[in-house]
């Protein structure tokens, strides 16, 4: 199986600027949970990411078509 990280077809992607996840942070509505980036890929196969340390980022997958493979 092919694995690819990034530069998939139609990709579209926002990461929020720090001023945003740091009023998000500081909000009592939103400081349990918020998104930092979010993307569109709406030609993913093959996606992977390995990651040996976690992020500080918080990253929603939201699949509409396929399967989503992990290994947690």
């Amino acid at each position: 199986m092919i694995r690819i990280k990034e530069g998939f077809r139609g990709q579209q992607q926002i990461v929020l600027p720090p001023m945003i996840v740091e009023q998000q942070k500081e909000d009592k509505l939103t400081q349990a949970l918020y998104i930092t980036d979010i993307g569109y890929y709406p030609h993913a196969a093959g996606h992977f990411r390995e990651r040996k340390e976690g992020i500080s980022e918080y990253v929603l997958i939201y699949c509409v078509e396929g399967r989503l493979l992990s290994r947690l």
